[in-house]
């Protein structure tokens, strides 16, 4: 192997292991700066939509003349910056989501989950952990084992097997059993699991289309960052001794967002299209449609979505007012934790109003808020040029979740927002331009530093043009790139053209002579006595 080759080598590894240590760096000095904007508003910080009327969902209550305010509705976001990576959902949710991937949870150790190397429900007692990681617990003993054929004390072939993608729901009958109720991509239908009565049930077989094949049942959210809060009408008192107003609200008896205390029979179903439609939990039939998740818009107005995968977190709740259901609210936040949109659905599913707020206003307003946001955008600049463009092509391409965690691309940066802003190519490219401004005059001064001591070390012509364009490309990666591998030996003048050559290779990089002349060959430069010629 010759010494170009083994240089080529060299430059590639280090490179490599530049190009981690330093986008790795980057990724969590980004990280911490979102965290400490956050931070600056107070540990629970909340971002607040705006309230908005919902005097549509009571009906007489809103037009009683003794009324002082209608009823209003708003929802806040907590733990923005860190959803993506799911550190929030390990600390803050894991303990208080007990319906979510696949896990289900009753008291006294007693749990329902999920087993994917079997394919069954186990029922039994789990010691260890709770909700999410219910199957990483150790299991102290088994109940039963239950498939969509039936349930039985060991898992034999006759129950059948679920396949990975189940949408479940832990509920209790009236009789306190222990009912679940799951959906099967495979088997296509909502099935009820009577773990007491030792029963499975099968309901219809829905449609084909994979639209409307349902995500979650019942509790539905993603990762319980979002809190939705009614405000009920408030009214005067009829006396001056100040007795309640009849139709007066109270949160103790005649309101309730929970389908478990009113217990009616019908719960809510997302569908992975974003609709929300109603799961008749009698006849396992999903019927009229309730709503659908709002479409908050992301950064520089990005495409708007109500589809459950690009949405960093969502929510739903219900409004049973005197046991009656009223109507239904559904919370969404964007893409990149900008937005959070909130929409409001009558009992026949119209939907009455809604609003789409930009969070961060009041992170803004904090002494050391815009500090850390400067911060935040010339981190991003540091980060090498080429891997910026192509996170304006893939903006939207990755999953929410594993979007927050990647570590080459940014799809949630200035410039990869500017990229999938819905504006004409021109507005686009100049925003881009204008954004990735500070990288690219960076890469510009570092090329020019490397092209002239390239140079002066020895490179050839071809060998400074590459560096010259991995250093517009890669930034500072490239650029301390060649610093660690830049060669240390001692150049020597050419016995042909006088300029400085490296004594390690064959032909001088610049005239391509050799190391010994021909006699007959007359020298390209001279040294002159310059008094002698002036005389």
């Amino acid at each position: 192997m010759n010494i170009q080759n083994k240089y080529l080598i060299k430059v590639l590894t280090v490179g490599l292991i530049c190009l981690l240590v330093f986008t790795g760096v980057l990724f969590w000095a980004r990280q911490f700066c979102q965290f400490f904007l956050i931070s600056l508003g107070g540990m629970y910080f909340r971002d607040n939509t705006d309230k908005i009327s919902t005097m549509d969902l009571l009906g007489d209550y809103e037009y009683d003349p003794n009324l002082i305010n209608h009823s209003s509705v708003w929802s806040s976001v907590r733990w923005r910056s860190w959803l993506g990576l799911g550190i929030s959902e390990e600390y803050f949710v894991e303990i208080m989501d007990f319906s979510a991937d696949k896990n289900y949870q009753r008291e006294n150790y007693e749990a329902v989950f999920f087993d994917r190397q079997t394919g069954l429900f186990i029922h039994g007692n789990i010691l260890g952990y709770y909700g999410r990681r219910a199957a990483e617990g150790k299991v102290s003993q088994i109940f039963a084992y239950a498939g969509p054929e039936g349930i039985s004390p060991q898992p034999i072939e006759a129950l059948g097997r679920f396949s990975e993608s189940v949408a479940g729901v832990m509920r209790e009958g009236e009789d306190q059993r222990t009912v679940l109720l799951a959906y099967d991509h495979k088997q296509s239908c909502i099935i009820q699991i009577d773990f007491n009565k030792r029963t499975v049930r099968k309901g219809p077989k829905l449609p084909a289309n994979s639209d409307h094949k349902p995500v979650q049942i019942g509790e539905i959210s993603k990762y319980d960052s979002i809190y939705i809060a009614w405000l009920p009408p408030t009214f005067k008192a009829i006396d001056p001794s100040g007795t309640a107003h009849p139709k007066k609200l109270n949160y103790e008896n005649d309101i309730s967002s929970n389908f478990y205390q009113i217990r009616p029979h019908f719960l809510p179903v997302l569908y992975a299209n974003g609709e929300i439609h109603k799961l008749d939990t009698e006849k396992l039939e999903i019927s009229s449609r309730l709503g659908h998740l709002p479409g908050p818009k992301s950064r520089y107005d990005m495409r708007q979505t109500t589809v459950p995968e690009d949405l960093l977190d969502y929510k739903i709740q219900p409004l049973f007012v005197k046991g009656q259901y009223r109507g239904l609210f559904a919370a969404g936040l964007s893409r990149q934790g900008t937005r959070l949109g909130l929409a409001v659905f009558d009992a026949r599913g119209r939907f009455i109003t809604g609003n789409n707020t930009h969070l961060g206003q009041q992170v803004r307003r904090q002494p050391y808020g815009p500090l850390f946001q400067v911060l935040e955008y010339l981190l991003e600049n540091l980060h090498p040029p080429l891997l910026s463009v192509v996170s304006v092509f893939t903006a939207e391409i990755f999953e929410v979740e594993s979007s927050y965690r990647a570590m080459f691309v940014m799809p949630h940066s200035y410039v990869a927002g500017y990229g999938a802003a819905k504006e004409s190519v021109y507005l686009r490219v100049l925003g881009i331009l204008s954004v990735m401004a500070p990288a690219l005059l960076l890469g510009f001064f570092l090329a020019v530093q490397v092209a002239r001591d390239a140079v002066l070390v020895g490179f050839s012509r071809s060998a400074v043009w590459w560096w010259m364009a991995g250093t517009l490309a890669f930034g500072l990666v490239a650029y301390i790139t060649y610093r660690l591998t830049r060669p240390t030996i001692r150049l020597v003048t050419c016995g042909n053209c006088g300029n400085l050559r490296r004594p390690d290779q064959q032909l001088c990089h610049r005239c391509r002579a050799g190391w010994e002349a021909t006699e007959l060959a007359v020298p390209a430069w001279r040294v002159f006595d310059g008094a002698a010629t002036q005389a």
